[in-house]
């Protein structure tokens, strides 16, 4: 590869006997591009016949399963465990031990035998990875109703010092190593607890995002110094790497934008000390993630909405930027695809004028001076849960609907977003589900 790290492939052996590599991409500030450039190199890795995982540490705001959901089982992830349910199983387990256990002195094994996450690794049911390559989703949590609740209880300092969560989550790496090739870490952005574990902790390599405005560079380069403070011994062994990339780079302001780049550059040369100065050069001409206003819209992978030989593409960049990650490992094209596939896998994911959501806000703002009726209506649909039971939906009779909401009924029942059975006697309602 043009421009690679010489020593790259060095931290392939992390010292435990396994080949796998976990990758966590980090930005100090939202809005970077962060989740997609991570979701561009999962697809392209697993479309190279490597096996890849993708976990959704962005608890506070997940979504990444967006560039994944035609090919989930639980698109909405209602009923599917995650990264919640994993560290509160762990709090729990260790909850129920002595009051005075010494986490630093449990044997590695007790750590081993309860840390496996892969239970709760899902599978995309994707048709047209080539032999070995795979991609399996681990989401932030389970997003029912009650998701936001259990995450604002969750005390993850509680766990990590006091609850032996450190030494859980380093088992844990064991495990995910042993499985896939490739785990790339979604983090939450800015300075929290559970970004630190993602920064500091898990990974083996650290990608760091930025805009090029000076409160992105600035966020994010004192994250990077941060992270090399504490991970200096791995780094020096060549056993951690930081890659700084900018991305959303537009590309109309030539002249701004190579200004910004230089003082990039000065910044975080640093990070890229075992590159010649050739290769440095190579590196930030490479590195930079071009911003399309096509991919503003929905979640679309680069790998379905750009023609594999596309020169001026995020394609173009995400295969550097997986080049990079994998030390030359990967070939640069996708072999797997043909065109006629590429369209169809895209057509999943573009949002349709008939879509549901689009008609549902149509609806809703041509009925908005019957907002009450409306509401009733939708109601009716709704049996109130308690406690910790969520609410669920219900079938409702026609003879349930007031005068008032047949106009509202009517139009939703023409838009098919609520079905009717005329079959039943009175007929029977539901709300059509949408995914």
């Amino acid at each position: 590869m043009a421009g690679a790290d010489p020593q790259e492939d060095e931290i392939d052996d992390i010292g435990t006997g396994l080949d796998g590599r976990i990758v966590t991409f980090y930005s100090y500030k939202g809005g970077t591009g962060r989740s997609m450039a991570l979701e561009n190199v999962a697809w392209l890795l697993a479309l190279q016949g490597k096996r890849v995982l993708v976990m959704d540490w962005d608890l506070e705001a997940p979504g990444i399963h967006r560039f994944f959901h035609p090919f989930l089982s639980d698109p909405a992830l209602v009923e599917t465990d995650g990264v919640l349910e994993y560290v509160g199983g762990l709090a729990s387990l260790a909850a129920h031990q002595p009051k005075d256990t010494d986490w630093t002195k449990m044997p590695e094994a007790f750590f081993d035998e309860h840390a496996n996450i892969l239970s709760y690794a899902r599978p995309l049911t994707f048709p047209d990875f080539p032999e070995g390559g795979q991609l399996d989703f681990i989401p932030a949590g389970r997003q029912d109703r009650t998701y936001s609740e259990r995450l604002s209880l969750f005390q993850f300092v509680t766990f990590y010092e006091r609850l032996g969560g450190r030494r859980f989550m380093e088992a844990s790496k064991k495990w995910l190593r042993a499985e896939y090739d490739y785990v790339l870490l979604d983090s939450r952005t800015g300075v929290s607890d559970t970004s630190g574990i993602c920064t500091v902790q898990m990974p083996d390599i650290l990608v760091i995002c930025f805009t090029l405005n000076e409160q992105n560079v600035r966020g994010a380069a004192g994250i990077a110094a941060d992270v090399r403070a504490q991970r200096k011994a791995d780094e020096d062994e060549g056993r951690f790497r930081i890659y700084p990339v900018p991305t959303r780079v537009e590309m109309s302001e030539q002249d701004r934008k190579n200004l910004a780049l230089e003082g990039v550059q000065r910044t975080f040369n640093t990070y890229l000390g075992r590159m010649t100065p050739a290769q440095k050069v190579d590196y930030w001409l490479q590195i930079q993630v071009v911003y399309l206003p096509y991919y503003a819209f929905e979640e679309i992978p680069v790998v379905f909405g750009n023609p594999p030989k596309e020169q001026f593409s995020m394609l173009v960049s995400t295969r550097q930027l997986a080049e990079y990650l994998t030390g030359g490992k990967i070939t640069g094209e996708i072999a797997s695809l043909s065109e006629v596939r590429r369209k169809e896998h895209l057509a999943r994911f573009l949002r349709k004028l008939d879509d549901p959501a689009v008609t549902a806000k149509n609806l809703l703002e041509k009925h908005a001076r019957e907002s009450d009726a409306l509401r009733r209506l939708i109601l009716r649909f709704v049996t109130p849960g308690s406690g910790t039971v969520p609410d669920s939906l219900r079938p409702i009779s026609l003879e349930e609907v007031g005068p008032a909401e047949i106009p509202v009924l009517s139009d939703f029942r023409d838009a098919r977003l609520i079905a009717q059975d005329d079959d039943a006697t009175p007929p029977v309602l539901r709300l059509a589900r949408t995914n």
